[in-house]
């Protein structure tokens, strides 16, 4: 087995459940799938982490987020994991998922300028509801963050927006009233 945190077992079983399911399905579906295609034992599904979810979907989750980073998994739509071209034409065998997850790794130090300040000891931990790991996209820039730094809230808005997380799109009508000066 490839050699980094647990969640890097799933990686490849991910890619290969979403190939099979066409390129694209919801989320619980591909974790679902994972778990039926691993075989994996009662007592491990069982096991949840500190904040009370399981372990096994955390795991699959933080899985998804590296493979997304990785540019396998396109996050463009909240709760739907899709294959990206590369996810889709890349040979899977001879494929090692603890070497994407190194890359993903020093990609994230590279852009937090050396370090990822803030990191969890142990990321299976601290993931959100497997469910919502769309919003672990973020996960990045977030940690770069410490508290007395000064955000750009414009631009953190705009990656809110961009992913949909926290936030919904809605229209607004303003009513012209020279359109209706006519009508007295």
């Amino acid at each position: 087995m490839a050699r980094g945190p647990q969640f890097v077992r799933y990686m490849l079983p991910i890619l290969h459940v979403l190939r099979e399911m066409g390129g694209s399905a919801a989320a619980a579906e591909v974790t679902d799938a994972v778990i039926e295609r691993e075989q994996l034992p009662d007592h491990l599904l069982a096991q949840t982490n500190n904040n009370g979810q399981s372990k096994v979907r955390n795991q699959i989750a933080w899985a998804r987020m590296y493979l997304v980073h990785s540019g396998h998994i396109d996050a463009s739509q909240r709760g739907i994991w899709k294959l990206t071209e590369r996810g889709q034409r890349e040979e899977l065998i001879g494929l090692d998922a603890g070497d994407l997850f190194r890359a993903v790794q020093r990609s994230f130090r590279d852009s937090a300028g050396g370090s990822i300040s803030g990191k969890p000891e142990t990321v299976e931990d601290t993931a959100p509801d497997p469910l919502e790991a769309d919003d672990m996209a973020l996960l990045p820039v977030i940690q770069q963050l410490s508290p007395i730094e000064l955000v750009d809230g414009e631009k953190l808005v705009r990656m809110f927006e961009q992913r949909q997380l926290g936030v919904k799109p809605r229209v607004v009508y303003e009513v012209d009233l020279e359109f209706f000066k006519d009508f007295h």
